[in-house]
């Protein structure tokens, strides 16, 4: 149950990271001009992705591949207890 709701606590926290990058984004592009092209919004994500370094971010993606990998062993070594009945 807690692998469960570190996962859940780090995805939330990695959506509202890149809820806030896209609102940022969108933001950038309306102060520039009131029409858009793919390359003004090329340019916007790459310079947003690049500046998106946060430890936050970081942390929460780690805690997801921690859980992932504890999940991996436990159930392995359920499917090894289960074998030897």
């Amino acid at each position: 149950m807690a692998i469960i709701f570190i996962a859940s606590v780090s995805v939330y926290f990695i959506v509202k990271q890149a809820v806030e990058q896209a609102t940022s984004i969108i933001d950038r592009l309306n102060l520039q001009n009131g029409t858009l092209d793919i390359n003004a919004i090329t340019n916007a994500a790459n310079q947003a992705s690049e500046s998106s370094g946060s430890v936050w971010g970081n942390a929460a993606l780690l805690l997801i591949v921690v859980c992932w990998i504890v999940g991996i062993v436990d159930a392995y070594a359920i499917g090894k207890a289960m074998d030897s009945k």
